[in-house]
């Protein structure tokens, strides 16, 4: 058997409604090279794992099922790079979860041909469409690619999505320990790749993602959404090059205003106090260690609590401003400004 050119990576969790359209897609790929698929299954309680047994049982030598017995996500463990792609044995790495799927036949095809053709890019990615549960498009072509085509690490974040993208088998033994500790490991895998090399989008549709009240994204309300993009973003700080610590600290600064104007209930606005204080205190140290000039550290720490403060609950504000015996001018302020 010829070692796959492509690996299919897929991950799933109670996918059973939706796991043979997934793994339909990466059947009907009209694919001039071996490839493989290796579908990974997080101790479903549903029919998922019985599915994917089912077809790895019709096509044994392209699909490897892999069927936990524990919840690994429960535990605090990473499916990606444990399970998936640490057992990719292409060139190339494809990856779909198991509630997406792919609707052009040629997707790997195309996106192989590029790839061979342009050693200097890591990444390619395509356009996708946003479908609801039963597969009814809710918005086409989702990615706003605004006329650019290639993407650097400057360009971070940009949101290609995992379900389109094909890249290179490359520098994901060397990933940090961070990786692990991003909810959204998809973005983290992104920023990472783009320090090896050029990402391209190609502008034509190749897939859909479905948006369910049970996905590990859609599923989540407003505030959870923020919560964990800042904490993907929060972490891929320790990766980032020097030159990009300010923009990344930016747009921290917004997710936190933003959370603090979905917040729920009382814990919430204790958590992004707490949120506040640390990105402060990271803030001091990347400029201690030189990560940071000091004309950014001054921007950030203006910018900082003028953002944090002076939007979202004023009950909040008040709350630091009585701490902090901060004078009457600044409470003239205040009334001035609502």
């Amino acid at each position: 058997m010829k070692e796959p050119l492509v690996s299919i990576c897929c991950i799933a969790y109670n996918h059973g409604r939706y796991i043979r359209d997934a793994i339909n897609g990466f059947l009907m790929q009209k694919a001039g090279f071996p490839m493989e698929i290796i579908i990974h299954d997080d101790a479903s309680a549903d029919d998922t794992a019985g599915i994917i047994r089912e077809y790895a049982g019709k096509c044994p030598d392209l699909i490897t099922p892999i069927l936990q017995d524990k919840n690994r996500y429960s535990l605090g463990r990473r499916s990606w790079l444990t399970c998936l792609l640490a057992r990719a044995r292409g060139k190339y790495i494809a990856l779909c979860e198991g509630d997406d799927y792919w609707t052009d036949p040629d997707k790997l095809q195309k996106q192989v041909d590029f790839m061979e053709a342009n050693p200097d890019y890591i990444l390619c990615f395509t356009n996708y469409n946003e479908v609801d549960e039963s597969g009814k498009i809710i918005k086409e072509n989702a990615f706003a690619a605004r006329g650019k085509e290639v993407y650097t690490h400057r360009d971070m974040p940009i949101y290609a999505h995992a379900l389109t993208r094909l890249f290179r088998n490359e520098h994901l033994d060397t990933l940090p320990e961070s990786f692990g500790k991003a909810p959204g490991s998809d973005l983290y895998l992104l920023v990472w790749q783009s320090k090896f090399g050029k990402i391209r989008y190609q502008d034509y549709n190749s897939g859909a993602y479905r948006v369910t009240d049970r996905g590990f994204w859609s599923g989540k309300d407003d505030f959870e959404k923020q919560y964990m993009s800042y904490k993907t973003r929060y972490v891929i700080l320790d990766i980032l090059e020097k030159e990009m610590k300010v923009k990344f600290t930016r747009l921290l600064i917004g997710i936190l205003t933003d959370m603090k104007k979905k917040v729920r209930r009382g814990r919430d606005i204790l958590l992004c106090k707490s949120l506040y204080r640390g990105l402060i205190n990271r803030c001091g140290r990347e400029r201690r260690s030189g990560q940071i000039g000091i004309s950014g550290y001054i921007g950030l720490r203006v910018s900082l609590p003028v953002y944090y403060y002076l939007q979202g609950p004023w009950r909040i504000f008040l709350k630091h401003l009585r701490k902090n015996k901060v004078t009457g001018k600044m409470l003239r302020l205040k009334n001035k400004l609502v």
